[in-house]
């Protein structure tokens, strides 16, 4: 896949990579979003904590078509 990276990749705050998916899902209608845990370079605690962030921090604020809700996290119930 050609490109930037800074295309291809959302690093930064909760607030940031909120931004970024809202920016994704405008522009390409986004919706499915691929994760990738591990990165060249960075060690598997990093990777993890990075992935516990995305997880308790950011895909709660998403709502079902996408869009960020409020600035409180919110958990979902499984497969709901």
């Amino acid at each position: 896949a050609g490109g930037a990276l800074d295309d291809r990749v959302l690093v930064g705050s909760a607030s940031q990579v909120l931004d970024g998916l809202a920016r994704y899902r405008e522009a390409l209608g986004l919706d499915l979003l691929v994760v990738r845990a591990e990165a060249p370079g960075v060690d598997t605690q990093a990777c993890r904590d990075s992935l516990e962030r995305l997880l308790t921090e950011v895909l709660p604020r998403l709502d079902d078509a996408g869009s960020v809700s409020g600035p409180t996290p919110r958990r979902r119930a499984p497969g709901g």
